[in-house]
């Protein structure tokens, strides 16, 4: 089924004005609409237990991140060098605060500018969100997804039925300096979702996703930087990781790989162009990091 732009629009514009009426929670500075709260073991109590479980989650990313290529865990693989470290560390400790998006002006689909709530909804076969189940079900294998450049984040009946979190033994292994097997086991659980959908509120993001871990990790710097998967990958597996994690552990730990061998596998580009990481090709850093102290979601 095909869905007419100004059709979805009108939806899209109706169902923002909805929220904060009635059947709204929330969770620190996320707001959980239309998902049932007040029934027993409703969506809204289950993302109410999970957000905290990801909150916990991002500030071992955090930690991590700060570390950048110094790190023996997963930075380096997913993200290859320290040249965008304080962008990616700025996204990971935006969704950890549920900040504020600011949406409106050129290129949005709300004017004027306001600033809004990240907002869950839950794409359930009622009136209310009639438009967004059809959306879910034409597309069968999408558990959420993001809404028309607003703050919307609709969460599919597919949601539902996948684990919570990834287990260590979905994280990958090092073999021949390479991350293995080459799927995207990492990405199945609630938690992972949530993060690379969080990843579209608050990033420039590109078109073309890559899910299979081999083939995230084998993105170059720029890449990398715009690709929600890897946010996601990086998230799902390094915050099951203990932090005294040996570099010479096989499991996750030993993605950090090295700087020879990152040089070898990344210096080229997939076009065999110029090394993407090199120094002269380092962004300068317009943004500066906000040092204010991150608050739980709870």
């Amino acid at each position: 089924m095909l869905f007419k732009p100004l059709s979805l629009l009108l939806f899209a514009l109706a169902l923002l004005h909805s929220v904060g009426a009635e059947d709204t929670v929330s969770s620190g500075n996320y707001l959980i609409h239309l998902c049932n709260s007040g029934q027993p073991d409703s969506e809204a109590s289950k993302l109410q237990d999970l957000l905290p479980q990801v909150y916990n989650g991002l500030q071992k990313v955090i930690a991590d991140l700060q570390l950048g290529t110094a790190s023996t865990h997963g930075y380096s693989a997913f993200f290859k060098d320290d040249s965008s470290k304080a962008k990616i560390l700025r996204v990971y400790q935006r969704m950890a605060v549920g900040a504020s998006v600011a949406l409106g002006g050129q290129g949005r689909n709300i004017n004027p500018i306001t600033i809004r709530h990240p907002t869950f909804v839950c794409a359930n076969n009622v009136p209310e969100t009639d438009l967004l189940y059809q959306h879910c079900m034409h597309a069968p294998n999408s558990p959420l997804m993001s809404w028309m450049q607003t703050e919307l984040m609709p969460l599919c009946p597919l949601f539902w039925t996948i684990k919570k979190q990834a287990r260590l033994s979905d994280c990958p292994l090092v073999v021949a300096n390479t991350l293995t097997p080459n799927d995207d086991r990492l990405l199945k659980n609630q938690e992972a979702l949530l993060v690379g959908n969080l990843v579209h509120l608050y990033h420039r993001v590109s078109g073309d996703m890559v899910v299979t871990i081999t083939d995230a990790s084998a993105l170059n710097v720029s890449e990398s930087l715009k690709h929600p998967p890897n946010y996601a990958l990086y998230y799902a597996c390094e915050h099951l990781t203990p932090m005294d994690a040996s570099a010479s552990d096989k499991r996750w730990a030993g993605s950090k790989l090295g700087e020879r061998e990152l040089s070898a596998k990344y210096g080229r580009n997939r076009r065999g162009g110029r090394r993407e990481w090199s120094d002269q090709h380092k962004e300068k850093e317009d943004d500066q990091l906000s040092r204010g102290t991150i608050v739980s979601i709870t």
